[in-house]
């Protein structure tokens, strides 16, 4: 006849697999903190909207795009898809939005475009920011971070990089000095004016912008055309 199983032992057993089982729980969702400038997590409600990343899969310095049926497609030749399935949409009732494996399918992969909420006191202005969540090795991330600039936002400090862009399959620089190369003797021009500024036919058209970038354009073609 068997001894019974000491009590202390089922206890600890017990114990050791409601732990595990808890554990198995907190990964079996995605969790992602919203944090702002600073790093500290914002205080108030995020609304966010979760959606199928079906965009090419491409990476920086692999030429062609992985995901695609033919791998030798790049985005020279190939626009981006512009349909995105929404998966799920929520608000959460502070930083921390959880979101549960079973809503994503580990063969695909996903964004999440989310806003804080302003709570009646003015507090919660922040820029709307995203993320990507994509699986690794066939599981998701269990916990991710997402960062919010404070509004208003700061005065922009941009930096301009003119290169040959030998592979065209990402929009960045790719192994700047070994197979792509930095070009000079460049004007840049900035105007203060939204996309399509110098269509006249949209909302954003500026006629003061609009009219500055035409006469620069034709002074341009002059002096290298003739």
């Amino acid at each position: 006849m068997k001894k019974p199983f000491p009590v202390r032992r089922r206890v600890a057993v017990a114990a050791a697999a409601v732990a595990s089982s808890l554990f198995a729980q907190a990964a079996l969702a995605v969790n992602i903190t919203v944090r702002d400038a600073s790093g500290a997590p914002v205080t108030t409600a995020v609304r966010w909207v979760l959606e199928e990343d079906r965009t090419y899969d491409v990476a920086p310095g692999i030429t062609g795009t992985p995901a695609a049926p033919n791998p030798g497609e790049t985005l020279s030749l190939r626009f981006h898809r512009s349909y995105m399935p929404v998966v799920a949409t929520g608000e959460s009732s502070g930083a921390v939005i959880t979101i549960p494996n079973a809503q994503l399918d580990p063969a695909k992969r996903y964004f999440l475009s989310l806003l804080p909420r302003a709570d009646a006191a003015g507090n919660g202005l922040y820029s709307m920011t995203g993320v990507p969540i994509r699986p690794q090795n066939g599981t998701f991330p269990a916990a991710l971070n997402a960062v919010v600039d404070n509004l208003p936002l700061k005065t922009a400090q941009i930096s301009v990089l003119l290169y040959h862009d030998a592979n065209p399959v990402n929009a960045q620089a790719d192994a700047i000095g070994s197979q792509e190369f930095g070009l000079c003797g460049f004007e840049v021009h900035l105007y203060d004016a939204g996309h399509g500024f110098a269509c006249d036919a949209r909302a954003s058209y500026d006629a003061a912008s609009a009219a500055l970038a035409w006469e620069r354009t034709i002074a341009f073609l002059h002096a290298h055309l003739g």
